[in-house]
């Protein structure tokens, strides 16, 4: 089973998002971006390849006791930017900061309990963002001029909001897309979650 741990923004946050995925189209073929259903955009906090069901179990189990631990947060969606680059875009993103400290402890503490399960966690640094969209296979002109749209709101700014639950996720391939599923909600602190998505 394929599954992830992720913060959903705030509903306001996600309309914001959404008007600026249409301002940001303006500027671009269709044939060139896959955007990112505005109801699917979330942050990552870990992404699980495969997970068998008594780690699963664990997971869900010590995932509370971890986000007990945690006091709900704030975070801001600012910056446009694209990975790797603007010259060669795969990846355009909203950026996030605020309480960034939580939100690495979170991560860290998520990382190291699914490592005691013997599980693989990506190395590589984390770089909290938002996916607006991914961009398809096209020349590297067209790839450029996808760069350069980005890079034009650079200093966009989204809204905050207020972090109070981690939703435990599980990915299926879509006819489109992927297709997200909650499993489960944790929520920070002594707070019940407001952001959950629905089963």
């Amino acid at each position: 089973m394929r599954t992830f741990l992720a913060i959903y923004p705030a509903p306001q946050v996600v309309e914001r998002l959404r008007e600026f995925q249409s301002k940001l189209g303006e500027g671009l073929s269709p044939s060139w971006v896959r955007w990112t259903n505005p109801q699917q955009i979330h942050l990552t906090l870990v992404f699980i390849a495969d997970i068998d069901p008594v780690p699963l179990d664990t997971l869900r189990q010590e995932g509370r006791v971890i986000c007990r631990a945690i006091p709900p947060f704030s975070l801001r969606v600012e910056r446009v930017g694209c990975f790797p680059d603007s010259g060669r875009p795969s990846v355009g993103w909203a950026g996030l900061d605020g309480d960034l400290s939580w939100l690495t402890r979170l991560k860290s503490e998520f990382d190291a309990l699914l490592r005691r399960q013997g599980i693989v966690v990506e190395q590589r640094s984390f770089q909290p963002h938002l996916t607006l969209a991914r961009v398809k296979p096209i020349s590297g002109r067209d790839r450029r001029a996808v760069g350069e749209r980005c890079a034009a709101f650079a200093h966009e700014a989204f809204g905050e909001w207020k972090v109070e639950e981690v939703c435990l996720m599980r990915s299926e391939p879509g006819r489109q897309c992927a297709e997200h599923t909650l499993l489960e909600s944790f929520p920070l602190g002594t707070t019940s979650g407001q952001w959950g998505r629905e089963q």
